[in-house]
């Protein structure tokens, strides 16, 4: 699958489940990561295809690469992988993310309503890995 400004190919490996950690650790072991979505338009080039593989996903929310951190009145977010800020607008629901009791610090995709959503780390659900492909 082509995003907009680079190639990746995205896969959702399909009787897996985990937290954040053990997606991105499954990732790993398939020679990919746990997918970093970079721009608006990649986020809606993702979510349109998670949307379209809904029945082979069978869960409301999917993990990919993100962490908020907390500052006062404001909530930022960064990559993981690699400690970078999440530099696009983030398409939240009006409600979210709403870090609910204290405990929802990474990030997934909801897929049906194609949004972001805030999970607990932990939280076991399906999960979106990514690999680069260099042409």
């Amino acid at each position: 699958l082509v995003a907009d400004y680079y190639i990746k190919r995205f896969f959702i490996p399909r009787y897996y489940t985990g937290s954040q950690a053990q997606a991105r650790t499954t990732c790993r072991a398939y020679d990919m990561d746990l997918a970093m979505i970079e721009s608006l338009k990649e986020f809606h080039f993702a979510c349109n295809w998670i949307v379209s593989n809904q029945e082979k996903v069978d869960h409301i929310f999917v993990h990919v690469d993100g962490m908020s951190i907390d500052i006062p009145n404001k909530v930022d977010w960064y990559y993981t992988r690699t400690g970078k800020k999440i530099s696009y607008k983030m398409p939240f629901t009006m409600v979210l993310p709403d870090n609910l009791n204290g405990n929802e610090r990474c990030l997934s995709f909801h897929p049906e309503v194609c949004s972001y959503n805030d999970l607990p780390c932990d939280q076991v659900v399906p999960f979106l890995c990514e690999k680069k492909i260099i042409g």
